[in-house]
């Protein structure tokens, strides 16, 4: 990372001093949720709709678990087409139990948009991904070992089922521990 003259001047003041705190506590907070093979894009979409956290701070959270704790491969891929045909990607990937899938959809009036495509309700605050709009995947097992050609496995069938294409049959990604679930209700204090 370079060091710039600045990179310290958002603390400076009391407010982002403050901001920068509850951020570093929000992200420990998801790591240990996270740890329990709950989707983080599950964790960060709960967070967001407690006021937990702020849309902002989405990106740097995915990367900051994703990239660089658990070691997640990530890709990305402009879209080809529209695509509208949530609940049959959701049906196939909710099958596939070998890896965790995290979408990372750049909507240009909304911002970055976390989506666990083996969550249906994940889906629903998006109505269509757009021809030429950005998406990143991330596919990995939460810091455990993992096959890195599977995952790209992954990536490729999903972005052949987006672009209208016809998915590889892939058995191995069937057999695992990551299948969908849900966020526990935060405890009352």
């Amino acid at each position: 990372m370079t060091v710039t003259a600045y990179e310290f001047e958002r603390l400076s003041s009391v407010s982002g001093f403050n901001n920068a705190v509850m951020h570093c506590k929000s992200l420990i907070g998801m790591l240990g949720e996270a740890g329990e093979f709950i989707s983080v894009a599950d964790l960060v979409n709960s967070k967001v709709a407690d006021s937990s956290i702020t849309v902002s701070q989405v990106n740097p959270i995915i990367g900051s678990l994703l990239g660089d704790k658990f070691k997640y491969i990530s890709r990305s891929f402009n879209l080809l087409q529209n695509f509208t045909d949530f609940s049959s990607i959701q049906k196939i990937v909710a099958k596939w139990k070998a890896l965790d899938i995290v979408l990372v959809y750049h909507h240009p009036e909304l911002g970055i948009m976390a989506v666990n495509p083996k969550n249906s309700q994940s889906w629903e605050s998006i109505t269509q991904l757009k021809i030429d709009e950005l998406l990143v995947f991330y596919v990995g097992a939460f810091g455990n070992k993992f096959d890195e050609k599977l995952a790209d496995g992954v990536i490729q069938n999903m972005i052949a089922f987006i672009s209208g294409r016809k998915m590889k049959q892939i058995p191995a990604l069937e057999k695992g521990k990551y299948a969908f679930s849900p966020v526990k209700a935060a405890k009352e204090p």
